[in-house]
């Protein structure tokens, strides 16, 4: 069985499918990958953006449909879509002509660490469908356009913010599906390191989205790392990020439809940064959170359970499906359907003991007359 799909879970996943709210989001998951696997190809004119920004969403998805429903339309588009991955050039794996293409050695980038997880994730759950040849071409790609770029990023540069989680997750992953546990005692190092991005609150310096595309670094990495090995999860902290649903849920202003966008109920938050208002956690790092931290922080589980059944269900999918962690526009992926069925309860902000006036040592102070009230005031110093 693969790491990301355990027997156990591959039995919860078919017995939840028939229940609410859990079987909204199979069926929706399985139909949007079936729709993508339709025609051939990742790109199409109605695209937002370039395929490196959607192309682990879209390949990790659609691994893990093949993994718990399989059909041959989908197994063809996926191999396709693996293959001809794995086969582009290294300038391709380096990222737009953007990114730094001249140092040498060749460094990864954000792109990098999107597609070696992409390509490790779909080797992990449909290895079946691939040929011995063919493996062993994915993995060669995996370990040497990706994981050693994401490696030489790691060691060359001292930035503290979520680029060195989402590289760290990159290399992670690849490391976990490769069976490359050498590696394991530097991403443990990497990890505890970038525990230290987040403030002691759960807080991020650069705002709501920039801190949840971090933690999806470290949910990924985290993920990876105590499925293939159970006894690193005492070296892999939720703290302080585990914090976070108390600023996600103290920065939520309602929930309504938004002129010009969709006739669907949208979030808005008083997210500060070049991030947008519409933003949400990811519902993969809600579910970590609220599956990982019942022991732990069962408030903070429960409070992650809630922002997921606040902002996700009834489950309405009204926005481009290619925005995902580089659009800023975020949504539920494969890892969803995993963790749903062991989340915790959800608890309200209210009930996890969130006062009317939260600060946050990022900066934010947000005071509201009553939870259910109409006046907030947020503001960032």
């Amino acid at each position: 069985m693969s790491l990301f799909l355990s027997e156990s879970e591959l039995t919860q996943v078919r017995a939840a499918q028939h229940f609410d709210p859990f079987g909204g989001f199979y069926w929706d998951l399985v139909n949007r990958v079936q729709r993508r696997a339709s025609s051939p190809g990742m790109t199409s004119p109605e695209k937002c953006t370039p395929w490196w920004y959607y192309v682990t969403d879209y390949l990790t998805d659609a691994a893990f449909v093949w993994a718990i429903k399989p059909n041959e339309t989908l197994e063809a588009w996926l191999r396709d879509a693996a293959l001809s991955i794995a086969r582009r050039p290294l300038a391709d794996w380096i990222g737009p002509e953007f990114r730094d293409h001249t140092s040498s050695p060749p460094l990864g980038h954000l792109e990098t660490a999107h597609m070696t997880w992409a390509l490790a994730v779909t080797l992990d759950l449909a290895r079946g469908i691939f040929s011995t040849e063919e493996q062993a071409e994915l993995e060669e790609a995996i370990e040497y356009k990706g994981m050693v770029l994401c490696r030489n990023w790691l060691d060359r540069m001292t930035h503290m913010t979520n680029w060195r989680c989402i590289l760290m997750a990159g290399y992670a992953i690849g490391t976990s599906v490769l069976n490359r546990k050498e590696a394991l005692p530097y991403i443990v190092e990497q990890y505890q390191l970038c525990l230290h991005f987040f403030q002691p609150d759960g807080s991020y310096g650069e705002s709501l989205q920039y801190g949840n595309y971090a933690i999806t670094g470290m949910v990924m990495t985290r993920e990876a790392l105590i499925r293939y090995d159970a006894g690193l999860e005492a070296k892999l902290s939720l703290e302080p990020f585990v914090y976070k649903p108390r600023w996600d849920a103290a920065s939520l202003l309602y929930v309504k439809p938004l002129a010009g966008w969709s006739n669907y109920p949208t979030p808005r938050c008083a997210n500060f940064g070049d991030s947008a208002a519409i933003y949400r956690a990811t519902a993969d790092n809600l579910l970590h959170i609220a599956v990982r931290a019942k022991e732990s922080h069962p408030k903070m589980a429960g409070l992650a359970r809630w922002l997921f059944d606040k902002l996700y269900t009834p489950l309405q999918q009204n926005t481009p499906d290619d925005l995902g962690a580089f659009g800023l526009v975020n949504g539920y992926h494969f890892l969803t359907l995993v963790l749903l069925p062991q989340a915790a309860e959800p608890l309200s902000p209210e009930e996890a003991g969130l006062d009317l006036l939260e600060t946050f040592s990022a900066g934010n102070a947000i005071a509201r007359n009553d939870w259910s009230g109409r006046t907030v005031l947020a503001t960032r110093t």
